[in-house]
């Protein structure tokens, strides 16, 4: 299900990906999400996880491009998923530990 929750993501550019000692920041031109769990990438010819020799550069792939939509399965998954791929960016949730901290370029936050 598309979440109103992230709604102003919808058609909003991946601007920067920053990688911090152990965990992640995506920002969408003011919007970020901070991912204490290293997210899954999904790609038509395969996924990469953390670790993996081409990780980085996969997910720095993915900057300037929009998002077409956000799916959130409480205490299961967030998947930003991107316009003119089938790509997308899936964060584990069910970890049962803060995964994800989000920040709206106005101040306003949420975690899960």
């Amino acid at each position: 299900m598309e979440q109103t929750l992230f709604a102003e993501l919808i058609n909003q550019q991946l601007s920067a990906v920053i990688f911090v000692q152990d965990y992640l920041q995506l920002d969408f031109d003011g919007n970020r999400m901070t991912m204490y769990e290293w997210p899954t990438l999904r790609m038509p010819q395969v996924d990469r996880s953390f670790g993996e020799l081409e990780y980085r550069n996969d997910l720095c792939g993915f900057i300037a491009r929009k998002i077409s939509s956000v799916v959130l399965r409480e205490n299961e998954y967030l998947t930003l998923e991107f316009h003119d791929t089938s790509a997308s960016i899936e964060l584990n949730l069910s970890t049962g530990r803060e995964a994800m901290y989000y920040v709206q370029y106005d101040g306003n936050w949420l975690s899960l």
